[in-house]
């Protein structure tokens, strides 16, 4: 007799995306997107991902945390070009220690992968500076009640 296998599920992951139009004023002289800009096209999907936590930045002061970036990670695949239509992705990848959030930029009408990522952030208390060792409990207060 043969046990069926029950595979075990993991919690889904918490993602949020965005979709733009690369503006010509991003370009460099190579007439493609200039590297620098891909931080800031993730940090627009970051704080979409932060929104639907109902943990955006103001309400991350409000709460008393400072949440500045310590590692930022980017992985160039393919260019962005001037017209191109992106789809940047965050996916919240740890939040009990630290915030880490993976991205993944990708052509919306074709799919191709552009430019994938990650950054971490930590908790610092605002009244003391000190680094929080541990995520406050309003992040993962705010994490269950996004699940």
């Amino acid at each position: 007799m043969t046990v069926p296998q029950v595979a075990a599920r993991s919690p889904p992951r918490l993602t949020a995306s965005i979709e733009f139009v690369v503006p010509f004023h991003d370009l460099d002289s190579a007439n493609i997107v200039w590297h620098g800009h891909y931080a800031k096209y993730f940090e627009q999907a970051r704080c979409a991902l932060l929104r639907r936590l109902d943990y955006d930045y103001p309400a991350m002061q409000a709460s008393g945390y400072l949440w500045p970036v310590v590692e930022l990670y980017l992985k160039y695949v393919n260019a962005a070009r001037y017209g191109q239509r992106l789809r940047a992705q965050a996916k919240l990848l740890e939040y009990e220690n630290r915030l880490k959030i993976g991205y993944l930029l990708t052509d919306v009408d074709t799919g191709q992968r552009l430019t994938k990522g990650h950054s971490v952030q930590v908790a610092v208390h605002a009244a003391t500076r000190e680094l929080q060792f541990v995520s406050p409990a309003v992040l993962l207060e705010k994490v269950k009640a996004a699940r």
